[in-house]
Parts: structure tokens; sequence; C-alpha cells
């Protein structure tokens, strides 16, 4: 396994390979190192990129050990465009996981959530644009804290779409999903 190649070290190895090449920005993490093996075990030739951040990775910093053999790990960080498009040289499709995500963090780290997760974003898909790359798809990953609970069924209103759960009743280990109409427990449609 590539481990943390440098500016100058960057040859991929899948640039040499006839099979489509699979970007995963953050995919040392749970998500991205299941979804990369899984990717490999189909054909791709998978190219990791991730920051390593040491609340989650440990202080060493290391992609996990477990990955497939085949894979192309970069340590790098998706809020830095340049790092950001050499990792992308030759890919196809890109699975976009790079991000902070915790919740509890993000209310009194505001401003690093918001540069890690949105300026993130943002550079992939200006690099993608502006330089014109050839990438074929972008899946976007997300949670309900930004998307809300998403569709569900009340026995009285039929189709409705609550708001995201208040703190309170999160706390209060109150869970039940509401109509936002009648205040009748919903179910959800999926």
């Amino acid at each position: 396994m590539m481990k943390n190649k440098s500016e100058d070290q960057l040859l991929p190895t899948c640039s040499n390979k006839p099979k489509p090449v699979v970007l995963i920005t953050g995919g040392a993490g749970f998500i991205g190192s299941h979804t990369a093996d899984a990717l490999v075990r189909a054909g791709y030739c998978v190219r990791i990129f991730d920051c390593l951040d040491p609340q989650i990775h440990g202080e060493d910093r290391a992609f996990p050990s477990y990955l497939h053999s085949e894979i192309e790990c970069i340590q790098g960080d998706v809020r830095n465009a340049d790092e950001l498009r050499r990792a992308l040289r030759d890919v196809s499709f890109v699975y976009h996981f790079a991000a902070l995500t915790g919740v509890g963090q993000s209310m009194y780290d505001i401003a690093n959530y918001v540069d890690v997760n949105c300026t993130g974003t943002a550079n992939l898909l200006e690099i993608v644009a502006k330089d014109k790359l050839p990438v074929r798809r972008i899946v976007l990953s997300s949670s309900r804290a930004v998307y809300g609970e998403g569709t569900h069924h009340c026995p009285n209103c039929g189709v409705v779409y609550p708001p995201i759960r208040n703190r309170n009743d999160m706390e209060g280990d109150r869970f039940e999903v509401f109509c936002p109409i009648c205040a009748t427990p919903t179910r959800s449609v999926l």
C-alpha cells in the first residue's frame, strides 16, 4: 500500500492500469475504507485521499492496516486545492466522504467545520469544473444533520416533512418524530 506520498513522489499507480480510477476523499474513515475495499473487489483502481485527523486516526496518523494492498493512499487535505488537484489526476469517479462529523463539536468549532465541510467540497467541485477534469460522477455524502428527518407518514395528515429534531428532545431521550401539522407520532417512509 502506498502511503503519505509527497508532492514530488506522486506518480499514481492507478494511472498505469487500464481500469477506472476512483478517488475517495476521507477514504481512511470507516465508511470510506470499506467502500474502497468493495470497489477494489469490483475491479476499480482506488485512490484514498485523507488528512488522517489525529482525533479519528490517532497521533500516528496512519492509514488503516486492513486496507487492500492495491489501494493507493495519499495524505492530504481537501481544503488544499493543490493537494486535491494532484489526487484527482486520472480520476473517473469520486466518492466525497471527507468531512468533520461530530455534531457536538460543530456547535463550538463552527469555523473549522464550515471550512472543512464547505470549503473542502467547494474545492473539489471547482477543481473538477475549472480544470475540465474527466470525472464522470461525484457521489456526495451527508447526514440527516444536514438534510433533516426525511419523508414521514402521519396517520392524520399523510406525507409530511418534519423539521430536524430539537435539542431538548434529543437531550431528554425523546426520539419519536411528530407531525409538524398535528403533532401526531409519524413513521419514516424509508
